[in-house]
C-alpha cells in the first residue's frame, strides 16, 4: 500500500510539473540563424530558428531582433524562460 501511494504521489507531481511547465533560461554562444519562418506581428513575437552543435532551437523574438538578423548570421542567444522569448546579439569571434 505504501508503495502504491508513493507511485501515485510521484505521478501526480510529474503531472503537475508537466502542466505548469518548468521554465528555464539558457545562453547559446555563436549559434547560426538557419530560418526565419514566422515574422512578428503587432504585439506578437516572431520565430527564428538557430543551430548550435547540430541541435536546432526555435525561439520567439520581437521585432527588433527579428529584423536585425539574416539567415546565416552568427549570434549569441540569451533565452528567458520567464518571458518565453530570446534576445539576440551579434557573435564576437
Amino acid at each position: 500500500m505504501k508503495k502504491r501511494k508513493g507511485i501515485l504521489i510521484a505521478g501526480l507531481l510529474a503531472l503537475a510539473l508537466a502542466l505548469t511547465g518548468c521554465k528555464g533560461s539558457f545562453d547559446l554562444k555563436d549559434a547560426v540563424v538557419v530560418a526565419k519562418p514566422t515574422p512578428p506581428s503587432f504585439r506578437s513575437p516572431g520565430i527564428i530558428t538557430v543551430m548550435k552543435d547540430g541541435s536546432r532551437y526555435s525561439l520567439r523574438v520581437y521585432q527588433g531582433d527579428f529584423s536585425l538578423v539574416e539567415i546565416g548570421a552568427h549570434v549569441d542567444v540569451s533565452y528567458s524562460g520567464a518571458t518565453e522569448s530570446a534576445e539576440l546579439t551579434p557573435a564576437v569571434k
